[in-house]
């Protein structure tokens, strides 16, 4: 970990805190534009559940804590980056009760969700930008086929380039663009 890379929760109860982040090398930290975008379009995370699936460094899963989120999984394959997220939880002290922590495999970490009977009101996909429609496909699928949400889930895609605007069971219902930056929200096309 470079602790010159720092990121810093926008708002919350852990408002201005400062999170260190992996090598640049095997992250992309959603900037401070981008998730404020995200968490102003996401308007009660009161008692809510969060899957951030490709969580990096951890800032957009602890920033959806710090809003209110009452748990919230983060999965990174890199075992950098899970050691990362693991120090950022210790540091701001966030308790146990509130998260879920996995380094495993994208589709590893949805069937440990669903061991835990998980199911999320918010799912954020944030991953590599070398990912295209038909990955994206076998992620959400599993999603859906495991019941890892409910029928007012809300899922949300970070990514280079604009989505279709269905993929598997979910439709697109709002896009922002933030130069070259797209945040994608997913509404379920029929019912769970």
């Amino acid at each position: 970990m470079h602790k010159d890379n720092s990121v810093r929760i926008i708002s919350g109860i852990y408002r201005s805190r400062i999170l260190t982040i992996p090598s640049l090398s095997i992250t992309r930290p959603s900037k401070d534009r981008v998730r404020e975008a995200l968490f102003s379009s996401l308007t009660n995370l009161e008692n809510k559940t969060f899957l951030d699936l490709y969580a990096g460094s951890g800032v957009v899963g602890i920033e959806s804590i710090s809003r209110g989120v009452s748990l919230c999984v983060f999965n990174d394959l890199s075992r950098e980056a899970y050691k990362c997220i693991k120090n950022n939880l210790k540091i701001l002290e966030i308790p146990q009760n509130k998260y879920f922590l996995f380094n495993l495999d994208d589709l590893s970490a949805l069937r440990a969700c669903e061991e835990n009977n998980l199911s999320f009101d918010y799912i954020y996909l944030d991953p590599p930008y070398i990912f295209n429609n038909d990955n994206f496909e076998t992620i959400l699928n599993k999603i859906y086929s495991l019941k890892l949400i409910k029928n007012d889930s809300i899922l949300i895609i970070e990514s280079d380039k604009y989505l279709n605007e269905k993929i598997s069971f979910f439709e697109l219902f709002k896009n922002k663009k933030y130069k070259d930056t797209y945040l994608l929200f997913y509404k379920l096309s029929k019912k769970v």
